[in-house]
């Protein structure tokens, strides 16, 4: 397949963050890619099992709020694991989806054709941006404000009490061994870092391959017009069946992403949906 500097501006992003946890499409069966996954996925099993049974042995004996930041980084790592191990499963679907785009960049001639495709692919590319860096400054913000440093400071400034903390834990849980602490702030650290890599990632996949299947069909829907009765009967036909034969393409492709992310979809519509039922709100 050849990338041109189109198929680098719309896909190059997805390329560099797929292949650094392994659901890069095109290398899905690259041992070092099946290795990334199996070591991110259980990564994530263990910060979801972890923070499980600290719930189950320290109890919620923390306030409202931080149980339920608790039960929503459980749920986000849960759903984080599903997304790619259904990933891993549909693979082959994703790598047609992925080398159809890669050969749409590189034959695209058309001026008009190639102007709505960037048009899709700058939206996918700045969604996909600001859900990272969303993420990961969620990621800093948690872990910050939990640094000993910080907290001295603020302790320091204020003239009052600020107990110490672990990201993603609640107060209560905190170990009094200064090495227990520091154990578990490492560890907790470390496994939220993991976690948001592997959520944006992913999500970032999802919402460029979905913009980029998008722009197909917008510029699909602007070629009938070209069919507008002019040129001989044998050219109509040519430009009718490639039409025809273009739009059953694309209906695969919707079918094989719709595959792919069917449960994917459901488990993060149904983790969205239980978070506020927990929380009351």
């Amino acid at each position: 397949m050849v990338w041109n500097a189109d198929t680098n501006y719309a896909l190059g992003f997805y390329k560099v963050i797929g292949r650094f946890i392994g659901i890069w499409p095109l290398e899905y069966n690259r041992i070092p890619s099946i290795i990334r996954v199996i070591i991110f996925v259980a990564t994530q099993v263990w910060f979801c099992i972890d923070l499980t049974m600290q719930v189950i042995f320290k109890g919620n004996c923390g306030t409202l709020p931080e149980v339920i930041d608790v039960l929503s980084w459980i749920l986000v790592g849960f759903s984080t694991s599903v997304k790619m191990i259904f990933l891993t499963i549909y693979r082959c679907n994703m790598k047609t989806i992925m080398n159809t785009a890669i050969t749409d960049w590189s034959t695209v001639d058309v001026p008009e054709s190639r102007q709505i495709m960037l048009k899709f692919a700058t939206v996918g590319r700045i969604g996909s941006v600001i859900q990272v860096c969303s993420a990961y400054s969620v990621c800093v913000l948690q872990i910050t404000r939990c640094l000993p440093a910080i907290t001295t400071t603020l302790n320091h400034q204020s003239n009052s009490t600020v107990p110490i903390c672990i990201p993603l834990w609640p107060a209560c849980w905190v170990p009094q061994n200064v090495f227990d602490y520091t154990i578990n702030f490492i560890n907790q650290s470390f496994l939220a870092i993991i976690l948001v890599i592997c959520y944006s990632g992913c999500e970032s996949v999802f919402f460029g391959t979905a913009m980029h299947l998008s722009g197909q069909f917008e510029e699909l829907y602007r070629n009938p017009k070209h069919l507008d009765g002019s040129g001989d009967y044998s050219q109509q036909l040519q430009q009718l069946v490639k039409f025809i034969e273009r739009h059953k393409h694309l209906l695969i492709l919707a079918k094989d992403f719709e595959e792919t992310y069917n449960i994917i979809i459901l488990v993060h519509v149904a983790v969205d949906v239980l978070i506020p039922c927990v929380s009351g709100q």
